[in-house]
């Protein structure tokens, strides 16, 4: 275990771009980051405690600079917030896909409709926010905000929520576990949504 008085250090070290201070941060938590994540028998073939592990580092990584410690558990506490939250996303994923209503499935590929498909998928509403806007205008927007995404999770949305592919499809192409897969589109979702929110009037 890491000393208090150097996991504070560490913190703040990561917090100011130090990618070997998070790397020790992240070794420190991998023990209890395992021991918290629980994965059902029937999800086990497409989604594994490595995938869970994986996903929730590279969102460590992108959002670090956003964390505020409140006392020497606050790192590990956040860490396994974000492999819960990672699990929770994954699952429900993976259930949707079961039975997608045909509603969340996007049928014209790189097309302005689909692009408005997501964002019905972003708000989480039944109104369609893009009736106030041109087609065009929702495209141009979105697709802004995608670009500003990190890699993976640019990937996951051009070919799950703007090509159309399937979960298991998106998991070939990309080299990743389905799991997994529902894992990245879930916070590239969450990105979006604070782009959007932010910048524009479309959520």
């Amino acid at each position: 275990m890491i000393r208090t008085a150097d996991a504070d250090q560490l913190v703040a070290r990561a917090r100011q771009g130090d990618k070997d201070a998070l790397a020790e941060l992240l070794v420190s938590c991998r023990h209890a980051l395992r021991q918290a994540v629980k994965i059902g028998r029937e999800y086990q073939a497409v989604l594994s405690v490595d995938d869970i592990e994986q996903v929730t580092h590279y969102e460590v990584l992108l959002r670090i600079n956003g964390f505020r410690a409140t006392d020497h558990d606050s790192f590990l506490r956040w860490v396994i917030h974000i492999a819960q939250r990672n699990v929770i996303s994954a699952i429900r994923g993976l259930n949707a896909a079961k039975r997608p209503p045909p509603h969340q499935r996007v049928s014209a590929p790189a097309s302005e409709d689909s692009c408005g498909g997501l964002l019905e998928t972003l708000a989480r509403t039944s109104r369609t926010p893009s009736r106030e806007f041109a087609h065009a205008e929702v495209n141009q927007i979105l697709r802004r905000a995608i670009q500003r995404l990190p890699q993976d999770y640019q990937v996951v949305v051009q070919l799950y929520d703007l090509q159309g592919h399937t979960g298991a499809e998106v998991a070939v192409l990309m080299g990743r576990s389905t799991g997994a897969v529902y894992m990245l589109r879930a916070r590239a979702h969450d990105w979006l949504r604070e782009v959007l929110g932010r910048e524009s009037r479309l959520l």
